[in-house]
Parts: C-alpha cells; structure tokens; sequence
C-alpha cells in the first residue's frame, strides 16, 4: 500500500489535496475489490475475507472530508454486496452461516471486523 501522510488528528482535513486522498483510497477499494472477487471464484474464503479485510481498511483514513469519506463508503459497500452475495452462495452449498461469521472474527482491526461481522451476521440471520 502507498504510504500516506498522517496529519494531526485535530487538524482539518486539506481541501487541496482532497482529489488525490480520495483517489488513492479508491484506487486501493477497486484494487482489494479486485482480488476478493478474484478469490470468491476460486472459492477461497480466507483469501475472500483477507481482501476484504485490506479493503475495509481504507475506511480508517482520517485524511477526507465527510462528503469524500462518504464517496468512498458508499464505494466499499458497492464491493460488499458481492462478498454477501458469496456468503449466500456459501450457505446455499452448505456451509454453515455460523462458521462465517465465527471466520469474520478473526480479523485483527476493529471496523474491518465491524464490517466483516454485519455482513456475515446479516446471511446468518436470513437463514434463522
């Protein structure tokens, strides 16, 4: 991932550089978007949930301005909806939706898991 400058946690986002942040945030979505969907075809769930993992990560910026955080959230969910419809998928052939959600767990940082953890909760309730 490239490396990108941190400012002060009570400073302001720089507005000249909003472009370029949200860019590079959405750059590396579409990327990680990429190669989840790429490991959802070979079926590979650890690959699936650590990709999306790196994903979900882009969303611990605090370099954007809250209409371009904004952008990018709603660019992370677009990609989530393809890792639900993989968990359905999962379910569907088998697997149980609790195992799912007990793999979404093992991720190491707070709001991936947040995120990884509705996503699978909410398959994990649809077959209740």
């Amino acid at each position: 991932m490239a490396a990108v400058a941190r400012r002060p946690s009570n400073a302001a986002p720089s507005l000249e550089l909003q472009p370029q942040y949200l860019a590079d945030a959405t750059k590396r979505v579409k990327e990680q978007g990429f190669y989840m969907k790429r490991a959802m075809d070979g079926s590979d769930l650890a690959e699936t949930l650590k990709r999306a993992s790196d994903m979900l990560r882009e969303l611990r910026t605090p370099l954007l301005t809250p209409r371009n955080y904004y952008e990018l959230y709603m660019k992370v969910l677009d990609e989530l909806r393809h890792l639900d419809d993989f968990f359905g998928q999962l379910v569907a052939a088998g697997t149980p939706a609790s195992e799912l959600y007990e793999r979404a767990q093992a991720c190491g940082d707070v709001l991936p898991r947040l995120y990884l953890l509705i996503t699978a909760g909410a398959g994990y309730v649809r077959t209740m």
